[in-house]
Order: structure tokens, then C-alpha cells, then sequence
């Protein structure tokens, strides 16, 4: 079952369910240093730099019409555009059993 964690808005009551696994979901595999540095990076199976690895951020939500979000997104340098991460996050659902949202 993939993980989310759920948030409610405490002014709007708006309800997120936070896909916290977003490395898994989009394949970015990292393997770092005892010191928390990037050893090796690949996204997708191919290997990228450690820096374009690094820069690769965001925060993928869906709303309760299960809606994805995604909010802070760098790419890498061009590692992964917003229309990958959506077409990754949901072969990456459809593989994983789908999305339930539950309070």
C-alpha cells in the first residue's frame, strides 16, 4: 500500500494527502555517504550526476478528487520534466494497487 500522509488546512479545511515515497515513485535512486553526501545517482535506470540529482525537488500532493499536485518542482537541469513526474507517479500507483485516500 503507498504511503501518504494526510493534511487539512486549518483555515479552509482543504484535505492533501502527501505522497512522501516521490523518489521511488518518479525512480530516482540515491546512494550517499556516511557524511550525507551523494554517492551515486541514477533516475529511471540511467545515471546522472550527483548535482543534477541534488537539485531534483518537489512535493507531490493529491487532492480528495485525487488530483496530483506538484509544488516546488525542480528538474534536475533537465533530469525530469513535470509531464514525466505525472506519467512516473502513475504507473507508479497503477503498479502499487492504486490510490485510496483515508482519513
Amino acid at each position: 500500500m503507498i504511503e501518504l500522509y494526510h493534511w487539512k488546512h486549518p483555515r479552509t479545511g482543504q484535505k492533501r494527502y502527501y505522497l512522501n515515497a516521490w523518489k521511488e515513485a518518479i525512480g530516482l535512486s540515491l546512494d550517499y555517504y556516511n557524511t550525507g553526501n551523494i554517492r551515486a545517482a541514477s533516475l529511471r535506470g540511467e545515471g546522472i550526476s550527483n548535482s543534477k540529482a541534488r537539485q531534483i525537488h518537489m512535493k507531490l500532493w493529491f487532492d480528495e478528487e485525487k488530483n496530483l499536485h506538484i509544488d516546488g518542482f525542480s528538474g534536475g537541469r533537465g533530469s525530469i520534466t513535470e509531464d514525466e513526474v505525472r506519467e512516473y507517479v502513475s504507473e507508479y500507483l497503477a503498479s502499487n494497487g492504486g490510490l485510496e485516500l483515508l482519513d
